[in-house]
């Protein structure tokens, strides 16, 4: 008859408790190794493509990178718009530059720029931008043609304005834009173009030049 001591059980108790603890380990490892090996390929599919950009990096300034993004966004851009993708009047599509302004029912004098534009505007890939004399289009608002000649853009991130939506009249003729808003009532679509009598609207007209 085997007998046992205290000791023996103790000894036999950490053996079992050893080969459980290894055996978990192992498992943990074998689990490890698989989802590294799954991964493995999409690592170095991005590794590719960080080569790659520190190739374009090295070989052009940042400079010229930006530049070539940039054209080949707006060139992006205008391909889907052109191709009825966002903007069901194709013709509006592009940039406009300012040639005449009226506002507050008197015309805008514009000589103080002294030949340069006073502004532009840009409708595409759904997005309508304003932009000073510096030609600088720093925030692009949605806008949606809502029927012949009419044209709602969210105001959304506008100070002060935020979320209205400004409900505006345009017409297009001979490669030139009458664009109409209400400087007071968003909300309210001018009826008409006659900005000279009404303080309360801003009318722009503007070249295509793009």
């Amino acid at each position: 008859m085997l007998r046992f001591t205290i000791r023996d059980i103790l000894w036999l108790t950490v053996a079992v408790g050893l080969a459980i603890a290894w055996r978990q380990v192992a498992g943990q490892r074998q689990h490890g190794l698989q989802e590294l090996k799954a991964i493995q390929p999409v690592v170095e599919k991005q590794q590719q493509e960080l080569d790659a950009i520190e190739l374009e990096v090295t070989n052009k300034s940042l400079g010229t990178l930006k530049r070539w993004a940039k054209k080949r966004r707006n060139t992006r851009e205008k391909e889907e718009a052109l191709a009825g993708k966002y903007d069901p009047d194709k013709a509006l599509v592009g940039e406009w530059e300012l040639v005449e302004m009226i506002f507050r029912g008197k015309v805008q004098d514009f000589q103080g720029f002294q030949g340069r534009p006073a502004g532009w505007m840009t409708f595409q890939y759904g997005k309508w931008s304003e932009a000073y004399s510096d030609h600088q289009y720093v925030t692009h608002y949605d806008y949606k043609i809502v029927g012949p000649g009419e044209l709602d853009i969210e105001l959304k991130g506008w100070p002060w304005r935020s979320g209205e939506m400004m409900k505006c009249r345009y017409e297009l003729k001979d490669g030139s834009l009458r664009f109409i808003c209400s400087t007071v009532d968003l909300d309210e679509r001018p009826a008409d173009f006659e900005a000279l009598a009404n303080p309360r609207v801003k009318l722009y007209v503007l070249r295509k030049v793009n």
